[in-house]
């Protein structure tokens, strides 16, 4: 089931013994997590029926011990076990078996202790997995769609007293990239974007000019930032951009697609407005953000054909990682020089 009907459950008080989360947006999880452990865990000494373990440091007899304790002056006691995939916690030795074991114990029985496993990846095939599946409860918690997005972004303005309007909207979920393909963005990350920008505003009404001031130091900006300086053929800020991209441990392939995306972009914006379209028409025809639009053909020195042959350059070293004939530092160099000098000829 998805986290809208776990919320039903929960609203009519009914908590099941142990929960599988398999989150693709690990905020929202994590608030179902809070929800129940406070649901379950109260007063004076609710920290001590509260147990967390974490993938590489859970010991088997330790959580058996956390599973089957007696509560302390409580009802209940809770255990969350974080983990990056099940598959990893299930070849934890003896762990498995432990939750697996728990489990089976929950049938006909009022349980006095709640386990929760989170994690972002869940094999189905797994006897673990299909143990949750018939006997406990998997919940599954996935991004919200780009309309869910957009009202969950102007209720949390809102909910700050604050006001934004709808191309800033548009715009700061172009510069998270909450949506995007590989995208480690969720809402925790959105959210913060949002603190910031409201502090920024004060009384004034958060607008697209906010936007491009205030959120431009987070990673996905830190894209921007390459993507613009390669259109602009500036080598220099690309290579600043470029390390900072490293440093942040941004994966090659997420920088290589977005790169691609761009110039993409600028081929079809560029090729239509050297039509004679307007901004506004190109933004209706590709539905793209016209203020995205406009700085992007504002700084671009690539033509479109320029920018088809990028993408053709693009594609090269993308084979070349992936056939492990280079590494990914020397790929990101050469994929630079190779874009600057496309837009500085």
């Amino acid at each position: 089931m998805d986290y809208k009907a776990l919320q039903v459950q929960l609203n009519n008080g009914v908590v099941t013994g142990a929960y599988l989360f398999v989150y693709s947006d690990g905020y929202i999880a994590s608030g179902y997590v809070r929800l129940i452990r406070d649901m379950v865990t109260r007063g004076e000494f609710a920290s001590m029926n509260r147990r967390v373990f974490e993938d590489k440091k859970v010991d088997a007899d330790a959580l058996r011990e956390a599973l089957y304790a007696m509560p302390v002056m409580g009802s209940a006691r809770f255990v969350l076990v974080r983990c990056d995939s099940l598959s990893a916690l299930s070849g934890n030795p003896g762990v498995g078996e432990v939750i697996s074991d728990y489990i089976t114990s929950l049938a006909g029985t009022q349980a006095n202790c709640v386990l929760i496993v989170l994690t972002p990846k869940a094999d189905k095939r797994l006897s673990l997995y299909k143990a949750f599946a018939s006997s406990a409860k998997v919940v599954e918690f996935p991004k919200l769609a780009d309309r869910e997005l957009t009202a969950w972004v102007n209720n949390r303005v809102a909910k700050e007293k604050s006001k934004i309007t709808p191309k800033a909207v548009s715009l700061l979920l172009s510069y998270c990239d909450y949506n995007g393909r590989d995208s480690q963005i969720d809402l925790g990350y959105v959210k913060n974007e949002i603190d910031k920008l409201v502090s920024f505003a004060g009384t004034k009404t958060i607008d697209e000019e906010m936007i491009a001031s205030v959120c431009s130091e987070n990673v996905s900006s830190d894209i921007f930032k390459y993507t613009d300086s390669l259109l602009s053929g500036d080598f220099r800020e690309a290579c600043r951009a470029m390390w900072r991209l490293s440093f942040n441990k941004v994966p090659m392939q997420l920088i290589i697609y977005n790169t691609a995306r761009v110039m993409q972009n600028n081929a079809l914006w560029r090729n239509a407005a050297d039509r004679g379209e307007s901004e506004a028409k190109i933004a209706s025809r590709y539905g793209a953000n016209p203020y995205v639009v406009k700085k992007t053909l504002e700084k671009s020195r690539m033509s479109a054909s320029d920018s088809l042959k990028a993408i053709s350059e693009i594609a090269g070293i993308d084979m070349q990682l992936k056939t492990s004939a280079v590494k990914d530092q020397d790929a990101f160099m050469i994929m630079t020089k190779k874009l600057c000098s496309l837009a500085g000829r």
